[in-house]
Parts: C-alpha cells; sequence; structure tokens
C-alpha cells in the first residue's frame, strides 16, 4: 500500500486525516505559491479557507481539503518544535548550504531568543549573521532558525529533495503556533478523501 510507510499517523499507530484550507476560485486541484503543500488539524486549515494570510488574496470558494499524506522521510520531524538548531541542519544538509540559509534568512534569526542570548554571552550586539560568519563563526552552534521560511524556500525544497528527503513535520508558526504541520514536496504524496465547501 503506497500510505503503508507514512510518518503522518496518529498516536495509535493509524493514519492520520489532515487538512488544508484553501479560497481560490478553482476547486479541481490544489492551489499553492509554495514549493511545498501543508496540511494540519481541521481548525487551523478553516481559518486559512476563510482569511487568507495574505494580504492580496481574495476568498472566492472557501474550501476544506481533508487527506493522508504519503511522508517517509522528512527533512525535520518534530511536531512540538517550530525552530531547527543551526547544528542540526548542518547535519541534515550541509555546511555551506547552512550558512547560506542563514545569511539569507538572517533577518529571521536575528529576532530570535537564541540570537540575543549569544549576543549577551559574546558581550557584543551583533548587527548581522553575515558579520558574526565572517568573525566569529564557533558562535553559530549557538543559534536557531525558524523552519517555516526554509520550507517556503524553493532553493531549500531542491536541496532538500535532492537529499532524498520528501516533506517535514513540524509546529506550525502564527495561527498554527501549538498545531502540528504537515508539508509534502510533491502533490502526488497527496491521497485527497474529500473536499467541503464552506
Amino acid at each position: 500500500m503506497p500510505l503503508s510507510q507514512t510518518l503522518v499517523k496518529d498516536s495509535a499507530g493509524k493514519l492520520l486525516k489532515v487538512y488544508r484550507g484553501e479560497h481560490g476560485r478553482h476547486t479541481d486541484y490544489i492551489q499553492t505559491e509554495l514549493p511545498t503543500v501543508s496540511f494540519g488539524c481541521r481548525e487551523i486549515a478553516t481559518n486559512y479557507a476563510v482569511n487568507p494570510n495574505r494580504p492580496y488574496h481574495q476568498v472566492e470558494v472557501s474550501r476544506l481539503i481533508s487527506a493522508y499524506l504519503n511522508i517517509t522521510r522528512p527533512v525535520f520531524n518534530n511536531p512540538h518544535d517550530s525552530y531547527v538548531d543551526y547544528d542540526d541542519l548542518v547535519g541534515l544538509v550541509g555546511l555551506t548550504p547552512t550558512n547560506l540559509l542563514f545569511r539569507r534568512f538572517g533577518e529571521v534569526v536575528v529576532v530570535t531568543d537564541a540570537w540575543q542570548q549569544m549576543c549577551n554571552d559574546s558581550q557584543r550586539q551583533w548587527p548581522s549573521v553575515e558579520e558574526l560568519l565572517s568573525s566569529r563563526p564557533d558562535l553559530m552552534s549557538q543559534l536557531c532558525i525558524q523552519i517555516y521560511p526554509l520550507l517556503d524556500d524553493a532553493g531549500f525544497i531542491k536541496l532538500a529533495s535532492s537529499l532524498g528527503f520528501d516533506g517535514a513535520i513540524h509546529m506550525g508558526s502564527g495561527i498554527g503556533n501549538g498545531n502540528a504541520e504537515y508539508r509534502v514536496f510533491d502533490e502526488g504524496q497527496i491521497f485527497i478523501l474529500g473536499v467541503e465547501l464552506l
């Protein structure tokens, strides 16, 4: 069975039904602007279906998609954490890609508690990730980054896919904070159970 090895299961080991909220005009296929497709609990998905998280989106047809997902090798597999530590990311994708990612998403790195603690410990207010990497790369191991910008980035998804990863399981951010979020890298991993118009 295609779903026999999926990690998207409940505490009893049974397939977990997950939900995705959409609000665009077309109802016969998945719509996304991102390189991954996300699912979660019914409550959060319903919110996204009626309240778009992008200000330029208009609600046309609110709907709730229920599905099973086939994720067998997630790049992140912790439904209780919305961050990944620098050293853990190095272990997953390598040192050079990790440094590039921390540079690219420096604005979300420097607002973390870990960044502030590192500055306090080193007794210096570093202005940027770029400067830290240039001057004290040894301090990078104290840092972390939110997971969602990585999973929204096509370059990271291409890299993760090339390394054999097929999705992610992590804690959501924003209104999804405190709830597990499931991301697939390919729509072929989605087994739709139903579409409910709201």
